[in-house]
């Protein structure tokens, strides 16, 4: 059995100024070490031709489909679709 890499719900939506874990994760600089470090996965994965998944979360435009964490934390703004 070979490894793969799951890389999971690293959207752009995630790392707004306003998004809680920007501020949980003191903002730009955690930010951009986990875009970094990510990249340097991605990297090694794409070089020694092993899988990477990447899972990406969708909701329906009217919030139908949203999950319970994303309820409670964006509950003044409305989501959209990639």
């Amino acid at each position: 059995m070979k490894p793969a890499l799951l890389v999971i719900d690293l959207q752009h939506w995630f790392f707004k100024d306003n998004a809680p874990v920007y501020s949980r994760h003191e903002g730009e600089k955690k930010v951009n070490k986990l875009i970094y470090n990510t990249n340097k996965l991605i990297d090694y994965f794409k070089e020694k031709e092993l899988p990477i998944i990447h899972i990406l979360t969708v909701y329906r435009k009217d919030g139908s489909t949203r999950d319970l964490w994303s309820k409670r934390n964006y509950k003044d703004r409305p989501r959209k679709n990639p």
